[in-house]
């Protein structure tokens, strides 16, 4: 890409010496934003790649491109997480994300959208509707269709499986994993799930950009990264490697998407390294993905990875960095930085 023939030309980078990777500058969301054309592989045409967003949980919306094998290629880890999971083609799996459902749907208790897809669940349930209210009418939808697997957010499974150690609700069938996403899942969240719905948590991380991809085995709880979806650093604040058992920020470079690739990038995200050998690198824990939630007039909580990631706010892509603030029941705060094609009509919507 121009970008990076610019960054190799102005750091006198030597492309045959692997030492000199270390030596590239760190990629992050305001040097893509601001190179975005530069960034665009010269191979590829423009025409052909995809546009995509990354969720604007961090507070840093982006809009970025992937070729079309990007997603495949991202598909085929889930697969192979389920594979770990034992999942054939008969089982039923479950997801239950922050998707938009109707008026008509919610009126009516009709909390899910049927797919076709058993990666990310055959059924795809609401998070956004789920309340005091409805919660055991949510759980009778989704326990009908006994599920294999179940996946989601851990914000979500927590409640879930609060109500049913409270009631005391007997599952009549087998669940052989919980897939959680998206989100930190405590120590006595974990617990409280494997022991509602009887089954083993299975931990994933990765990120909208396509660029990191870490699951857990099922036999223990580290995240391990996969040596073919990306090259992985964990680095101090100086730029040094971080040492086993510290934490450090997660530096990615992807293997997936050639129309845009992001090398070195910087995801925001801290981890705690359990291991390394190379770029393959374990973590014991992913630090940087909250449970932040907002509270509605009704006292309801409303978790933002859900509410984000279901609503796709298209005005994201104008917008440099966000912040929420919450003093009042029901009542948000916004605090934008906008860029320059932010417009008031974006502001009225």
């Amino acid at each position: 890409t121009l970008y990076y023939k610019k960054i190799i030309k102005e750091n006198d980078i030597d492309i045959n010496d692997i030492s000199s990777f270390k030596t590239l500058p760190l990629l992050d969301k305001h040097t893509i934003k601001t190179n975005k054309k530069d960034l665009l592989s010269e191979k590829y045409s423009f025409k052909k790649l995809s546009k995509r967003f990354t969720g604007g949980s961090t507070g840093q919306p982006m809009e970025f491109y992937a070729d079309k094998y990007a997603m495949v290629k991202d598909n085929a880890h889930h697969y192979y997480l389920n594979e770990l999971i034992e999942i054939k083609p008969k089982d039923i799996t479950i997801g239950i994300y922050g998707i938009k459902l109707s008026k008509d749907q919610i009126v009516n208790n009709i909390f899910y959208i049927k797919s076709h897809s058993n990666v990310f669940g055959h059924y795809r349930f609401s998070s956004l509707v789920i309340n005091d209210l409805n919660i055991s009418i949510f759980l009778k939808q989704l326990f009908t269709f006994k599920p294999s697997m179940i996946r989601g957010y851990p914000s979500t499974l927590n409640s879930l499986a609060s109500y049913i150690l409270k009631e005391e609700i007997k599952l009549d069938f087998v669940i052989k994993g919980i897939v959680l996403t998206s989100e930190l899942c405590t120590l006595q969240q974990r617990i409280l799930i494997e022991k509602a719905f009887k089954s083993t948590v299975y931990f994933e991380y990765g990120n909208k950009e396509i660029n990191i991809f870490c699951f857990s085995n099922g036999k223990d709880y580290l995240y391990q990264s996969s040596a073919i979806y990306s090259y992985v650093e964990v680095l101090n604040t100086d730029g040094s490697d971080t040492e086993i058992g510290e934490v450090g920020k997660i530096v990615t470079t992807g293997f997936n998407n050639y129309g845009m690739p992001f090398i070195r990038y910087d995801t925001g995200d801290l981890g705690r390294i359990a291991s390394k050998n190379g770029g393959v690198i374990s973590f014991s824990e992913i630090i940087g993905r909250s449970q932040d939630f907002l509270v509605d007039f009704n006292g309801n909580k409303k978790y933002l990875i859900a509410n984000i990631y279901g609503h796709k706010i298209p005005v994201f892509k104008k917008i440099k960095i966000w912040q929420l603030r919450q003093d009042l029941k029901g009542i948000v705060n916004v605090y934008i930085v906008p860029l320059d094609v932010f417009t008031k009509q974006d502001q009225l919507d």
